[in-house]
């Protein structure tokens, strides 16, 4: 949750930033380079997901989707799917 917000707050910061940069008086090819750059750190803010944060919140957000019964009753199940896969024979061997 912390890097959504970081990503967030740098975006607003940039946003700002391309705002402010007509008003500088820096010469036009700069003007437009510093736009570009902005743009574009802008664009990579808004397409990364932090991986782990985001699975994290998506399985969140599946487990309060399902009724703790429900819960209950898939633990049961991954956990007799566990036991069986350990009890058969190594086909290595």
């Amino acid at each position: 949750m912390r890097h959504i917000i970081w990503r967030n707050r740098a975006s607003a910061i940039l946003g700002i930033f391309v705002i402010l940069v007509p008003f500088t008086g820096f010469p036009e090819i700069m003007r437009d380079s510093l736009i570009v750059l902005a743009g574009f750190l802008i664009t990579l803010f808004g397409f990364y997901h932090g991986s782990a944060n985001y699975a994290l919140v998506e399985e969140t957000l599946v487990v309060a989707d399902v009724s703790p019964e429900e819960e209950k009753i898939k633990t049961h199940r991954r956990a007799k799917k566990e036991d069986s896969s350990h009890d058969e024979p190594s086909s290595l061997s």
